[in-house]
């Protein structure tokens, strides 16, 4: 879908109402690579700002390197990994590349290839207040984390996403690398599906943004994620580590050469106040928060019964229903559920708890329908011992009435004239 460009545009226009401070003095970055492996960082400047005298470059395993930067520059900093010359000679990577022919950034113009994780940086020095963030509004790569050095102000403190989410990846969202095995990224929903599915105001209300926002709280998640205030300081220089140890007092996992997943009886992600700390334990899943479960008369919202007379009316009440929890998705069918199953890292398929989250709210759906309409009409839906989705069910009664007007039509046609 191309919202990278969209992401920092809106992060580059909300960063310009901040005011304008004539800057001289360069900052200080220094870019370390705490990864178990090599990382090759990338810098790029924002459109109208120069680029900077050093654009990629190589970190080893316990690596750093610093930068003098523009006191009044905006842009934005990745890093690359799983990197070779293929067979053409051409210099390619794995995630985070902009497809150039070598190690340096050639064309200015070029962005990361998505999912990457970035790490974005308005600059108003001296005096001016700095604002950044670390960002995975268009999917993720390797854990990063953003440490001011020195400098002031209330909102001066690290921002980053320090968790290893390629080893909990749902696997419609992973991006694998070359031996079809191990997963190099993950995609936001956004990148995934696309802009109507996933690409949204409030994210967090489908399992997938939860996902993001409950492993990376001081990351923005989405395009219109202001959960999160910018951070900002006055007078900093900043550290970007990539794979970071102990960054807000945990220490995060680095996937190894095969997905992690499920393997522990603990949870993975951190725990929030929404209750999702047994987010991907082996021993049981705590679902997520969705507004859908906190519904406990679904006839308080649809005061209309369904029967032969009042289709029409009972699915706008439905619909109006489905679209302020935002779950139309589940009975239109314009996007496919999450994978019942993930391969742990012996290859062992175990439940998605994003699946298990699908289907309870799915669930909840159908109850919502089953509890709506006439007894005629419910001994026409219900399949004993079948497991039926909500799509399954709304279909069986639009072709329901569909037939039932049919044989109207034909009942009229019939009428002697």
């Amino acid at each position: 879908m191309g919202s990278s460009p969209l992401v920092a545009l809106l992060f580059v226009t909300m960063l310009a109402t901040a005011g304008s401070v004539q800057a001289s003095d360069s900052v200080t970055f220094t870019i370390a690579n705490n990864c178990p492996f090599t990382v090759w960082p990338a810098a790029r400047s924002n459109a109208a700002y120069p680029e900077l005298s050093e654009t990629s470059f190589t970190l080893e395993q316990g690596e750093s390197t610093t930068l003098q930067v523009p006191g009044d520059w905006a842009g934005s900093i990745w890093g690359r990994t799983s990197c070779s010359k293929n067979p053409l000679g051409n210099f390619v990577c794995a995630t985070g590349d902009f497809n150039s022919s070598s190690v340096q950034l050639v064309d200015v113009g070029k962005r990361p290839a998505l999912p990457v994780t970035l790490a974005n940086f308005h600059l108003f020095h001296p005096g001016g207040e700095d604002v950044y963030e670390v960002n995975v509004a268009d999917g993720y790569n390797l854990p990063m984390i953003i440490r001011p050095q020195r400098g002031t102000g209330n909102a001066c403190i690290s921002a980053g996403c320090v968790q290893d989410l390629n080893s909990v990846c749902p696997h419609e969202l992973r991006v694998f690398g070359d031996d079809g095995v191990t997963t190099v990224a993950c995609k936001s929903a956004c990148l995934a599906f696309g802009p109507w599915a996933y690409c949204c105001s409030d994210c967090v209300s489908n399992s997938y943004g939860q996902f993001f926002k409950d492993a990376c709280p001081r990351a923005r998640n989405h395009l219109f994620d202001d959960s999160i205030n910018l951070f900002s300081c006055v007078d900093a220089d900043y550290l970007i580590t990539f794979c970071p140890a102990n960054p807000f007092g945990q220490v995060p996992r680095v996937s190894g050469s095969k997905p992690n997943i499920i393997k522990e009886n603990r949870p993975i992600l951190p725990s929030t106040s929404l209750g999702t700390s047994a987010y991907f334990s082996r021993g049981g899943l705590s679902p997520l928060v969705h507004s859908v479960l906190s519904v406990s008369n679904i006839k308080n919202y649809v005061p209309a019964t369904l029967d032969f007379s009042n289709f029409l009316v009972w699915q706008s009440l439905m619909y109006t229903v489905f679209h302020s929890h935002r779950v139309v998705h589940h009975v239109d069918g314009s996007v496919e559920p999450p994978a019942s199953t993930l391969p742990d890292e012996s290859d062992t398929l175990l439940p998605n708890p994003m699946f298990l989250s699908w289907q309870q709210i799915d669930s909840s759906i159908v109850s919502w329908i089953f509890a709506t309409v006439s007894p005629d009409i419910l001994n026409h839906l219900v399949r004993p011992g079948v497991v039926q989705t909500a799509r399954d069910v709304w279909v069986a009664v639009e072709n329901l009435f569909h037939a039932h007007v049919n044989a109207r039509y034909m009942e009229y046609r019939s009428i002697p004239k």
